[in-house]
């Protein structure tokens, strides 16, 4: 059986471990907090890329109907 003070011991050792875990988890709640600037620059890149994007598919779509256009008259002739 346990003395008194070992039990006391092994709860404040628990409630020791159960606090620093809270911490932690706060700490880390607060290292990701929501930062307005991040997220709209991300939002303005993410629209600068699909716009190059777009831009690139209707290039490449030209060009491959362009070959296509060369190749259909020069099998003609």
């Amino acid at each position: 059986m346990k003395s008194q003070f070992a039990v006391l011991r092994s709860k404040g050792v628990k409630f020791g471990a159960a606090v620093a875990a809270s911490a932690a988890a706060m700490a880390s709640s607060v290292a990701h907090a929501i930062d307005d600037a991040a997220i709209t620059a991300a939002q303005d890149s993410a629209e600068t890329s699909v716009q190059l994007t777009t831009t690139g598919m209707i290039q490449i779509v030209a060009v491959v109907v362009g070959v296509g256009l060369v190749v259909s008259l020069l099998k003609r002739v």
